[in-house]
């Protein structure tokens, strides 16, 4: 119990904001306006983790998105890296997060969130693109593999700076991840090889120096690079 405990403490001290799902029974948690605008980050690791943490009622990981990360040089972060150090660089799409696992209640169910909620328009807007096919495929594969899915949801109904064309709009698969505390999220060849299985378009993602990531984004009109 001390993940649920930690997290509700900082859902008391208004550090987290918690939602619950139409059961009562699953708990979203996601760090607060006032910690981002305050950047409270250092109040506790476990705000890093609210970022769309969803429990059940005994405190069990239920569905694992990505933890929170942060632009370079925002709190100091990548100020350390050198420009010749291999990295993993993931074009980031204009769109939002979008994140499905195994429903743990209803059984041949997804589970379907944002970062903050179980319902609303966005929750909507990921549901519009899971048509019986694709709801079949992810649910084949999450009966074998026990992990929460990641996507960039582009959307018409959701637009943004960048322009996409309507080909473009969709679930592009982002991330998977386990569902243990200590688990990472997975190798990008390895999210190759689940999006092939699943029938999902994926994120590009390219191998270079961080230098090299650096002088792409600086010559490149693009989103922009998550980078590892």
């Amino acid at each position: 119990y001390d993940l649920i405990n930690g997290l509700e403490k900082l859902v008391e001290d208004k550090f987290i904001s918690r939602q619950l799902d139409d059961s009562k029974m699953l708990r979203v948690y996601k760090y607060s306006k006032q910690t981002f605008w305050n950047n409270s980050w250092g109040e506790s690791e476990l705000l890093l983790k609210a970022r769309g943490l969803v429990l059940d009622p005994a405190g069990n990981i239920v569905s694992h998105p990505l933890d929170k990360c942060f632009n370079y040089l925002e709190n100091g972060t990548g100020a350390d890296l050198s420009d010749d150090l291999p990295v993993i660089g993931v074009e980031k799409l204009n769109g939002f997060l979008g994140i499905i696992s195994a429903h743990p209640l209803n059984k041949g169910e997804l589970l379907v969130h944002t970062q903050g909620g179980f319902g609303g328009p966005f929750v909507q807007y990921i549901r519009d693109f899971i048509t019986p096919a694709v709801k079949g495929q992810l649910l084949k594969y999450l009966s074998q593999n026990d992990v929460t899915l990641m996507f960039e949801v582009l959307h018409e109904s959701d637009p943004h700076i960048v322009a996409y064309p309507k080909e473009m709009m969709g679930l592009h698969l982002l991330a998977v991840r386990g569902k243990k505390v200590t688990d990472k999220a997975w190798k990008e060849d390895a999210v190759d090889v689940a999006g092939a299985q699943m029938g999902l378009r994926r994120a590009a993602w390219r191998r270079m120096t961080f230098g090299e990531a650096r002088e792409f984004l600086r010559t490149t009109q693009t989103e922009g690079l998550m980078v590892r």
